[in-house]
Parts: C-alpha cells; sequence; structure tokens
C-alpha cells in the first residue's frame, strides 16, 4: 500500500518453506478498493494503482494496474471496472501492494498472486503468479498486512501467534531458496497488525502496542530514531484497540474512542495542525468517538460513531475527496452523509463502503484503479458500478479484483502481453467473467502455468506451456482453463516452476512437465506433455516439492525422495540425482516433510526433528558440513512441525516454543542480532529496545559473505 522507502530494506524475519501446492483460479491483485452499489461487499484494499473487494457472498472482485498480474485475473491486461477473480464465494479478507495481492478465504486458507521473482509471496519459489495460489496447507490463518513494506508480509494465526516473510532478491542470485512464512517470536497472544513502508506495528490481547522496524522519522512510536529488529513495547498504556500504517506515519485507537498518530508528518498525514514529526503517540484533538482509521502514503482517512466520513494530509491527487482542493493538516469532514460503514486508504487514493454495501472510490484514478470505466482523477466520493452483491474487494498495483454472492469471478485492469486465463491480451476496462463455472475446488500453479480442480474431481490447466507443463500432450500454451484429460478422481495437484505432480483416489502418484534433474521422478531426464503414472504403487499419501527436488510419504510412514541432490539433499548418502522415487532408509515412522535450499527436514511420529543436505548452511547439528543421510537435530522428542528456509530454518515444539537455527546476516532468525547458530535456539520476544541498527547487518553480512 505504500511507496518504496528511502533507506535500505531490513529482511526481520523471513522464512522459506518448501514449494506449497496450490495455485488458485483467480486472477492477479489489484491496487485500489472498490465496492460496487448494489453488491453488499465487506472488505476492501488499495495500493498504489489497483484496488480489489470482498463481497457479502464470498466472491473478489479487481480492477486497476495489473502488469505484475496482481489483480489475479490469469492475465497482465489493466481493468478499468471491477472484474471478478475466478468463481470462488469462500473470500474472507485481501492485503495488497503495488504489484502482489495476499488473501484469505473463509476456512482459513492464505493465498497469493502477482510478482513473486523475490519469493515476496511465501509460495516458495521465484515463479510470478497471475493468479491465485494457495500458500502452504495450514487453514488457521486470520489477517494479513504488510504487503508494501520493506520489512515484508506480516500475518496472524487463529492461536495469536504472528509469522513474517519477506522478498529476497539475493536468495533468486544465488539461487537459494526463497523466503517463506516465519514464527515471529513465540507468543500466542496477537490480535492485529498492521505494516507501513518499513516498519510494522502489532497489538496483544491485552490492548498493549508492539512496534520494529525502520525508525528515521520515529514512526514505531518509540521517542528516538533507532531501529527495532523484533517487536519492542510502545509505552505502558494496555488500551489500544485498532492500529494503521503509512508510508511514513501511524494511526491508531484507543478503547475510548480516542484518536492518536506519531511518525512523519511532512505532508500533514498525522492531522496534528503542523508539519512536525512526531517520535511517540500523539493525541488529536479531544474527540472520543472514532470508530475506524486508514493510513495512505501521504494522508489519512477515519470513521465516527455516527457515520461520518473524516479525511486530513496530502490533497494533491484528490485522494481527500476534497472537491476544493484544499490540504488538511486537522481532520475534516468529508460531506454531509453519515452512512459511511469502512474505509480504506490506497497509496493516493482511497475506496469506502456505505451502508447497504455500495462501493465509493475517489482520488487518483490511472490505470483505472478506481473501477469507474475511464482514467479520470476524481476529486469526490463516486459510486462504482450499479451492483449489491459484491462480498470482498482488494486492490494491488494496477488492477482489482472482486466476487460475488454467487461465487462468480470478475476482474479488470491492464497488463498487455502475456495471457493467464482470461483468453485475451487487451485492457480490461470493463468488469468481465473468467467463464461461467461456480464449482472450483483447489489450484496449484507453477512459474508461468496454473492448474485447478473442481469439485467433479476433474483437472484443468492454462498459461505457459513451453515444457508441457500443462499436461495436455502438446508444448502450446493455453489462455484459458483447459481440461486435462477425462479422468475425475483427481484429489491434490502440486506444481513447481516448469512441472506438476498430482494425486489420484486411488492413491497413484503422476507427474508431466519439465525434468532436466529428474524431478518428475519417471526414470529419465525428457520432459512430459501428459500426466504420467510414476511407477505402479497406490500408497502415496502426501508428496512435496521444492524447487527440484520432490519428497513423498506413503501410507505406512516411509519416506521417497527424488530430483536433485548436489548437496545431498535426497538423504541417500551421495550427491547423485535420482530420475525415481527412492527410499530414504528403512523407516517406516516418518510424520512431516519439508524441503528447503539444498536441504531437507523431516519429523517423526515420536517427535524427533532430522535434516540431511546442507552444503554451507546449518542443519542444525552444531557444525556447517554436509550429511547425506537423515541425522537426528539433538535428543528431543517434542516437536510439532518444522519448516526451512532458503538459509535458515525454524520448528515449533510441542509446548507452542518457537526455534531457529541457520544463518542469520539479516536478522531473520529474530534474535535481535545478526549472529549465525549452528543448533536449534528458542525465539523469545525482545520486551526492551535492540541496538541492532542496519550497520550492523550490513557489516554481518560482508562477514558472512567473507
Amino acid at each position: 500500500m505504500a511507496e518504496a522507502g528511502e533507506e535500505p530494506r531490513l529482511d526481520l524475519t523471513r522464512r522459506s518453506v518448501a514449494l506449497d501446492r496450490a495455485a488458485s483460479l483467480f486472477e492477479r491483485g489489484l491496487e485500489l478498493v472498490a465496492a460496487l452499489s448494489d453488491c453488499a461487499f465487506v472488505a476492501v484494499a488499495a495500493a498504489n494503482l489497483h484496488t480489489l473487494a470482498v463481497g457479502a457472498d464470498g466472491s473478489l472482485w479487481a480492477w486497476g494496474r495489473n502488469d505484475a498480474g496482481q489483480l489475479g485475473l490469469g492475465d497482465h491486461a489493466d481493468r478499468h471496472r471491477p472484474t471478478r477473480v475466478g468463481v470462488d464465494t469462500d473470500w474472507a479478507s485481501v492485503s495488497t501492494d503495488s504489484d502482489h495481492t495476499l488473501a484469505i478465504k473463509r476456512d482459513g486458507s492464505l493465498w497469493g498472486w502477482g510478482t513473486n521473482n523475490d519469493g515476496r509471496l511465501g509460495l516458495g519459489d521465484f515463479e510470478d503468479r497471475p493468479y491465485p495460489a494457495r500458500v502452504g496447507e495450514d487453514s488457521d490463518w486470520l489477517a494479513i498486512s504488510g504487503l508494501g513494506t520493506g520489512l515484508g508480509a506480516v500475518a496472524l494465526k487463529r492461536d495469536g501467534s504472528m509469522w513474517s516473510w519477506d522478498a529476497d532478491e539475493e536468495a533468486n542470485i544465488e539461487n537459494l531458496d526463497p523466503p517463506q512464512p516465519t514464527r515471529v517470536g513465540f507468543d500466542s497472544d496477537w490480535t492485529s497488525v498492521a505494516a507501513g513502508s518499513t516498519h510494522n506495528l502489532a497489538l496483544k490481547r491485552d490492548g498493549s502496542l508492539w512496534a520494529w522496524g525502520y525508525n528515521i522519522r520515529g514512526q514505531l512510536g518509540l521517542g528516538d530514531a533507532k531501529t527495532r529488529d523484533s517487536p519492542t513495547r510502545v509505552g505502558d498504556d494496555s488500551n489500544w484497540v485498532l492500529v494503521a500504517t503509512g508510508s511514513w506515519h501511524a494511526l491508531a485507537l484507543k478503547r475510548d474512542g480516542s484518536l492518536w498518530a506519531w511518525g512523519g508528518n511532512e505532508a500533514a498525514p498525522l492531522g496534528l495542525g503542523d508539519r512536525r514529526n512526531r517520535p511517540r503517540p500523539t493525541r488529536i484533538g479531544f474527540d472520543s468517538d472514532w470508530t475506524t482509521v486508514a493510513a495512505g502514503s501521504t494522508h489519512s482517512v477515519a470513521l465516527k460513531r455516527d457515520g461520518s466520513l473524516w479525511v486530513w494530509g496530502s490533497n494533491l491527487l484528490g485522494q481527500l475527496g476534497l472537491s476544493d482542493g484544499a490540504f488538511g493538516d486537522r481532520p475534516t469532514q468529508l460531506g454531509a452523509d453519515r452512512d459511511w460503514e469502512s474505509v480504506v486508504a490506497g497509496t493516493y487514493h482511497s475506496v469506502a463502503v456505505k451502508h447497504g454495501g455500495s462501493l465509493w472510490a475517489w482520488g487518483r484514478n490511472r490505470v483505472g484503479r478506481l473501477g469507474l470505466g475511464d482514467t479520470e482523477n476524481l476529486d469526490r466520493p463516486t459510486r462504482v458500478g450499479d451492483d449489491s452483491d459484491w462480498t470482498t474487494v482488494a486492490a494491488g498495483l494496477s488492477h482489482s479484483l472482486a466476487l460475488r454472492r454467487d461465487g462468480s469471478l470478475f476482474a479488470w485492469g491492464s497488463v498487455p502481453g502475456e495471457r493467464r486465463g482470461f483468453g485475451e491480451e487487451d485492457d480490461r476496462l470493463s468488469l468481465m467473467p473468467l467463464g461461467l463455472d461456480s464449482d472450483w475446488a483447489s489450484l496449484a500453479a507453477g512459474s508461468g502455468h496454473s492448474l485447478a480442480l473442481k469439485r467433479d474431481g476433474s483437472l484443468w490447466a492454462w498459461g505457459w506451456n513451453s515444457r508441457g507443463q500443462l499436461g495436455l500432450g502438446h508444448v502450446d500454451e493455453c489462455d484459458s482453463p483447459t481440461r486435462i484429460g477425462e479422468g475425475s478422481d483427481w484429489v491434490s495437484v502440486v506444481s513447481s516452476h516448469e512441472h506438476s505432480l498430482a494425486l489420484k483416489r486411488d492413491g497413484s502418484l503422476w507427474a508431466w512437465g519439465g525434468n532436466n534433474r529428474g524431478q518428475l521422478g519417471l526414470g529419465d531426464v525428457r520432459q512430459c506433455e501428459s500426466p504420467t503414472r510414476i511407477g505402479d504403487d497406490s500408497d502415496w499419501a502426501v508428496v512435496a516439492t521444492g524447487q527440484l527436488h520432490a519428497l513423498a510419504l506413503k501410507c505406512d510412514g516411509s519416506l521417497w525422495a527424488w530430483g536433485m541432490n548436489h548437496r545431498g539433499q535426497l538423504g541417500l548418502g551421495d550427491a547423485g540425482d535420482r530420475d525415481r522415487p527412492t527410499r530414504v532408509g528403512g523407516e517406516s515412522d516418518w510424520m512431516a516433510v519439508a524441503p528447503g535450499g539444498g536441504r531437507s527436514l523431516a519429523l517423526k511420529r515420536d517427535g524427533s526433528l532430522w535434516a540431511w543436505g546442507g552444503g554451507r548452511l546449518p542443519l542444525g547439528l552444531g557444525d556447517r558440513e554436509e550429511c547425506g543421510r537423515p541425522t537426528r537435530v539433538g535428543d528431543d522428542s517434542d516437536w510439532a512441525s518444522v519448516a526451512a528456509g532458503s538459509t535458515h530454518s525454524l520448528a515449533l515444539k510441542r509446548d507452542g516454543s518457537l526455534w531457529a537455527w541457520g544463518e542469520n546476516h539479516v536478522g531473520q532468525l529474530g534474535f535481535g542480532d545478526a549472529a549465525l547458530r549452528n543448533r536449534p535456539t528458542r525465539v523469545s520476544v525482545n520486551r526492551r529496545p535492540s541496538r541492532l541498527q542496519p550497520a550492523d547487518l550490513t557489516s554481518a553480512r560482508d562477514r558472512a559473505s567473507g
């Protein structure tokens, strides 16, 4: 949502896990949130040039800029009107940045789409997605924020735990594993989180406020300008209920309805009557009837209990909706209406929903981010469409997405050149449905292709196909969902780069696509353009894929591996690739697997943790030596889950404690320093200001590379 920061980015808590199965039928994310009038919208998200919205029926809609597929519509064409994203009707919330989008479904699953060349989607690879792709297999995600920040995405789970991940350009350049969701500390009492360009804010159940990230303009509210690399408490108050962050400023509400602000104030987004920065929370006026607040890049918007809408800050592009173009250094009521229900702020535009579900937008309208069918800026609230059955909306950089109650999906915006399921390459100036189907069940995405299952068990694919990754028997691209064969017994599908793997109801395992390192497991290195069965076994239970190697479990608990093995990541005692599934040892008590960057991690049923591969990457064994076979990590038997990032690892124990080890040159382990850990070390929340500065991380990185 915020503009790129002026300071170097600080990667606080990143994590990469195996490439998770899933790619959604939906199309790219949107920058601005717009709600159509007759459609009852319940959530909206806006970025610099696009918007997304969720309807009451669980449908998702998008419009605006779509050059990176951020609208999730399967292509790169801008949409000037709300366009439905797929046909699913179970979307719950959405968050978007200039070039990518993350959203949560009602079942608690997390989905991402748009730019991913640095791993920012958390999908375990560096491949862009022009359609929704599932992030991992967890179904307990609660909220997501921070897509536009220098610190990466921040999310909460239903158990109150906080997770974070960040773009990792170095990992892509060095062919390491991309980042994936990593738990922040071990606390389980987080209730909400918000992120600015370079900083994060979060609330706990006790009403305390916490902050971390860059702080050059006092945006952390800690009374100084020192950077914090882990959550640090802001003051002693325990009555905070809501937080919002802009590029360099923050806003928050207390239980008594008072409104507070701090941070950068060059354009007066703090609403304090001047342009001086504030390093600590400062109350805005004396009113105690504020209910909602949102922060754009340089402007702020808020609602009062009586349904009135208030704005302040920069108005250069009409983002305040004050038709006189007035600049506001204090809250000013926008019009006389008192039926506003919710509001969000994009970088230079605003989107709001009224009682009854009508959607309104104003401000900058480049690439149609307002969803009004044109690109003219608007300096006053204007209704978007006439429908009142919209349920969800989200906004990205230059495109928008929206869903209706009937489960249909619409999209609009612009991204010329590449097709991803929409069937056209033209700009979308009006809402366009992605087909008429409303029976999609699950999805998966590779680098430039998509796969989806329908409720009847049929499998569909579209997108790039140079390696036969669509499984259609040829190498021609498809710009709309195309059925793979006649079978209706598919149960799951995963995809990585240019190949795909899938399971059928009978327990058989199938593969197709690129195969240069034997990653298809078919006994050769030839690409395969149609689903081909891997062996004759019918007892496969789980399959997970990294970039070029795969791990799978059978129903009997045995572990199997194939594909690239240059660091011994297959666990077979050597460094030779395998082009067929090969059993790892003789044990039959494996419970979970996590392939990472040049290494693998796994858990057994007794709660023990095992690792292999590695090279220079610490496996948690106390050194940095490679290990070609599964080796137990310590003596503990209470491990519950594990994840492997590009250069570091994280794991949870049954008591809920979080442990981390591996590289730490950018603070990704969450210890408040940049020191490497060779063994699992417990992570705790830092309750005091950290002294770790960007210079410390830079020198640590230099030492690590040296």
